[in-house]
Order: structure tokens, then sequence, then C-alpha cells
């Protein structure tokens, strides 16, 4: 079975390399390239072209695995191709990992003006919401 599926990991990868990243915009694959994203890693193989079809995804990667970019690719994808506030809310454990979801998801929609706002306890909750009034966001993070 870890044979079956590291096999379908490489044939995986060496799609999406020939592709130019299979399905994202040129402006994400830009923002991959700034961020030194030049292959996609296994976990990002496997979910990112099942995620763009619109299907649902349960997936289990180690830490630094690239498990972020394999969900953030295709939600920012998808916002590109329908844009409006209030696209997607992202959910994370602890306020640290939220901040670095936060992180990633700034710097790779910042050449599109995706507007992501974190929301988290410690921080005053009108700060939060003025936030979200002056621009709202396309994407929540808590």
């Amino acid at each position: 079975m870890a044979d079956q599926l590291t096999f379908k990991a490489m044939v995986c990868l060496l799609l999406l390399s020939l592709h130019q990243k299979q399905g994202l915009s040129p402006e994400i694959q830009k923002a991959c390239e700034q961020m030194q994203w030049r292959k996609p890693t296994a976990i990002q193989a496997l979910s990112i072209p099942p995620a763009l079809e619109g299907r649902n995804l349960v997936a289990l990667a180690e830490t630094g695995s690239g498990k972020t970019g394999a969900y953030a690719l295709p939600i920012i994808q998808k916002l590109l191709d329908s844009p409006h506030p209030f696209f997607a809310l992202i959910l994370a454990p602890t306020r640290e990992l939220a901040a670095q979801v936060h992180a990633q998801f700034v710097a790779l929609g910042k050449g599109i003006g995706l507007r992501a706002v974190l929301l988290v306890g410690g921080v005053p909750i009108t700060q939060q919401a003025d936030q979200m009034r002056i621009a709202p966001p396309h994407i929540l993070i808590g």
C-alpha cells in the first residue's frame, strides 16, 4: 500500500511539473516561484488536482510537508475564478498556527489582491471587526 502511494505521488509530481502546476493560474504560479516553491511536494501533488475539481479531501502529512500550500493554492485558484468576500474559512488549532497560515495566504495572494484576516483571541475584537468592515476579506483565518 505504501509503495503504491509513493508511486502515485511520484507520478503526480511528474505530471504537475510537466504541466506547470496543472490548473493553477499564471499569477499563482508566479507567487509559488517568488516563495521558491519550484516543485509541488507529495501532499500537494496528491491534493491539488482533486481539490481543483471541487472534491473534498482528508489528508495527513508530516510537519513541513507543504500541507498549507496543498489547500491554499486550490482555494486561491477558486477565488480567482469567482471572487467575492468571505470566500473561505480556515480554522487552526492554535494562534501560532493560524498566524503561520495567514502569513502563507498573504504571501501567496499579494500579487492578486487577496485579502485575508487573522481572527484570534488576545486581540481586541473591535480591531478585528474594523479590519473586516474596512475591506471585507476573502479568507478568514482563526
